[in-house]
């Protein structure tokens, strides 16, 4: 008989709790310790509601967390509702305007960006880069608010960060009739695969973002097409099933989804503006083509 998965209600985080009690501190790595992670809680509780960014539990699990990768996770999920970002613990203006959401990192625009809403200096501020990027090959980063060289110098600029690799999973049985789109594109169950330290260099351009080593795995998960059945859809699937006019759904091997992780450790302050500001993370080619690193042609 064909399987039915139980079926979980969806839900966009605007209707879970506060985001601070969501937030998640990382896992410390150690110097050297490239692509392996040391885990800073060895008990598996619940972390505290003040917890940064990234908190693992000793399986490198993060707590109480998922990543909405369309309209909801993404500032704003409703204007009238909720500004918050599932991909950050702090941004510049957050709960009155997206001009500095984490979505910035990824809009092609070195002229915008993502800016730490701390009230210091942005130490210790975490970010999940919200896409997708392709991890297996190199990943660069304009470290800096890229609008002048004039922005450039009066805001903070990472100097050294904390790079992290997230492992995540689909959403197991997504709501067909969520209008939202947010359950069809969530990722739960982050695990931290992979981290290192990376200093940066105090310039306005792309420069290289090393990746810690991390191993690509994978699951058993339905494909999309069942998913996305309501219970009516997968009983009059059984039937044409039982009829042996359709093969029945099995779960097949999936790749997991990573997404990368930074965190603020030091930072070359502004001149002008105790923000900290990071234009872009991309690997996209056509980018620094376009600015080319001039340390990049030395090599």
């Amino acid at each position: 008989m064909m399987p039915n998965p139980a079926r979980r209600a969806s839900a966009c985080l605007w209707q879970a709790a506060p985001l601070v009690a969501l937030i998640f501190a990382v896992a410390s790595y150690g110097a050297g310790n490239e692509g392996q992670t040391r885990q800073t809680d060895e008990t598996g509780e619940r972390a505290p509601d003040s917890a940064p960014l990234l908190a693992v539990d000793n399986m490198g699990r993060i707590f109480d967390r998922s990543f909405n990768m369309f309209y909801c996770g993404r500032c704003p999920r409703d204007p009238n509702l909720d500004w918050r970002s599932d991909f950050s613990n702090s941004f510049l203006g957050e709960g009155e305007t997206c001009s500095y959401a984490p979505t910035m990192l990824v809009d092609g625009d070195r002229l915008t960006g993502w800016a730490e809403g701390d009230e210091g200096d942005g130490i210790g501020v975490e970010v999940v880069v919200p896409s997708f990027l392709d991890l297996t090959v190199p990943v660069r980063i304009w470290a800096g608010y890229g609008k002048s060289p004039e922005i450039f110098a009066a805001n903070g600029r990472p100097k050294r960060v904390r790079v992290t690799v997230l492992r995540l999973r689909a959403m197991e049985d997504p709501d067909p009739h969520d209008a939202t789109g947010c359950s069809a594109h969530t990722y739960v169950e982050p695990v931290v695969v992979a981290g290192h330290e990376v200093d940066l260099r105090d310039f306005n351009g792309y420069q290289e973002l090393p990746i810690p080593d991390f191993r690509i795995e994978h699951y058993l998960e339905y494909p999309k097409e069942w998913l996305l059945m309501d219970g009516t859809e997968r009983v009059l699937y059984q039937e044409r099933v039982d009829a042996g006019d359709a093969t029945p759904y099995e779960r097949e091997p999936t790749e997991y989804a990573y997404l990368l992780g930074l965190t603020l450790l030091e930072i070359y302050p502004g001149t002008k503006y105790p923000d900290t500001v990071i234009s872009e993370v991309s690997n996209g080619l056509s980018h620094w083509l376009t600015t080319p690193d001039p340390m990049t042609r030395l090599r």
